[in-house]
């Protein structure tokens, strides 16, 4: 996740998911996770990708 397909797709851009060390080097060490959880599970907050990249991360997993 994160990187790009591969597919001959224009503007195709590397995604971003991020983790709890990308969390506490932007906010601190005593950042409260849990909202951030809350809305990466929906879609929204600091998650970049692509629905091709979510198709890719569900057929992995």
């Amino acid at each position: 996740m994160g990187v790009p397909t591969g597919i001959d797709l224009p503007n195709e851009r590397r995604g971003f998911f991020p983790n709890l060390e990308w969390y506490r080097k932007r906010f601190g060490a005593n950042i409260g996770i849990t909202g951030h959880k809350v809305n990466l599970s929906i879609g929204q907050g600091e998650i970049l990708t692509s629905p091709s990249d979510e198709c890719l991360l569900c057929c992995h997993c």
